[in-house]
Parts: structure tokens; C-alpha cells; sequence
């Protein structure tokens, strides 16, 4: 109940009762990887220094499941945002490994180094490269099977785009 409490609240934009229902269902199952992503990408609706709880979650989700692509990705994408290059990249990296074939992975990582590319000046044009080369195998995987995704996601974890 808490779970689907915290998406509507979600959907509806509103962070912080969001955040307060996914962490009540956490506190009822606190290995629950889908509430880990959930309750970050809520956290990323916020300003710091809420904003800084949101790389714990997902940090925390790969812990309880090392190859969780969609967390991995996330993690990344959120430090990005904290200008943390030296972590981002290895998360996105680490992202495609374990989703290999998986367009909105794909998708997820090429935001990744779009942030990267926004917070790293010196390397912006590495950074756009990386991003533009992800888009374009994430485009050919769907392409390739629009439908993939019906079936082997069972929540959207994928970060808001922009």
C-alpha cells in the first residue's frame, strides 16, 4: 500500500510525501531493491541537501544486487550531478555490462555522460561523444525490438528525462 501511496505522489510531483510513503514500505521490507530506486529518483526531486540521500539508495540497491543495471546507471547518473566523475563513469560503464541489449539502459548511460558533459567543461566533447554513441545503440536495439521492454521491466526505474 505504501509503495503504490509513494508512486502516486510521485506522479503527481509531489517528492517529499512521496519519499515519506516509499520510506514506510522500506521500513516494512528494507531489502526491497525496486524501493531503493524508487524512493532515489524521488530524492533527485529535490533540491540539496535532500538531493545528496538520493545516491545512498541506489548505492545501497547495488549492494543488495550487484548487477542491477537500472541502479547502476541511476548511481551514475546521480553522481554526475555531483560532479564526481571519477565514480559516474565507472557506474555507467558497469550500467551497459550488466544490460547489455537493454535500449533504455542504454538510454540511462547516455544521460550519464550528457550530465558528465554539462559538469565537466574540459572534457564536455569525450563526454557528448560518449552520450550521442550510447543514444545511437539504444535507437538500434529498439528498433530492433520495440517490445523488449513490456517484458523484462517490471517497474520503471529509468531516471526522468529531460
Amino acid at each position: 500500500m505504501f509503495e503504490d501511496l509513494g508512486a502516486v505522489q510521485d506522479r503527481l510531483g509531489r517528492a517529499a510525501p512521496a519519499i515519506e510513503c516509499y520510506s514506510r514500505a522500506l521500513a516494512l521490507s528494507p531489502k526491497s531493491i525496486k524501493l531503493l530506486v524508487l524512493r532515489g529518483w524521488a530524492y533527485e526531486m529535490l533540491p540539496p541537501p535532500a538531493l545528496e540521500k538520493a545516491p545512498a539508495d541506489f548505492d545501497a540497491a547495488t549492494r543488495l544486487e550487484p548487477d542491477l543495471a537500472e541502479a547502476r546507471a541511476s548511481l551514475g547518473y546521480m553522481q554526475a550531478c555531483r560532479r564526481i566523475d571519477t565514480a559516474a563513469c565507472p557506474a555507467a560503464q558497469r550500467a551497459v555490462l550488466y544490460g547489455m541489449g537493454d535500449f533504455l539502459i542504454l538510454h540511462n548511460v547516455a544521460r550519464v555522460y550528457g550530465k558528465l558533459s554539462e559538469v565537466v567543461p574540459g572534457r564536455a566533447a569525450g563526454f557528448q561523444d560518449l552520450a550521442l554513441d550510447h543514444l545511437h545503440r539504444a535507437v538500434e536495439y529498439w528498433k530492433r525490438d520495440q517490445t523488449w521492454h513490456l517484458f523484462h521491466h517490471t517497474f520503471s526505474t529509468a531516471p526522468r528525462s529531460v
